[in-house]
């Protein structure tokens, strides 16, 4: 997992497959701790959470690409 500073120098090419290696963990991690192999609960919520902070920074790098493209055709 990369810290959020590390995420937030990412360009949204970079931000896409760390979201799809992100979502792969977490669905792997869901399966091994129902399936009891693993024991440590706890990394399911952080998985969700590594996962919900990447959607937010290419949410983010979308919107100020909207807002460049609005304030380009408004000028």
């Amino acid at each position: 997992m990369l810290s959020l500073q590390e995420l937030k120098t990412m360009k949204a090419a970079d931000l896409q497959k760390e979201l799809e290696t992100a979502q792969k963990n977490l669905m792997h991690l869901k399966v091994t701790v129902r399936t009891s192999h693993e024991k440590n609960t706890a990394l399911v919520p952080k998985a969700k959470k590594y996962v919900a902070q990447i959607q937010t920074m290419l949410n983010e790098i979308k919107m100020e690409e909207a807002v460049k493209a609005a304030t380009e055709v408004s000028e």
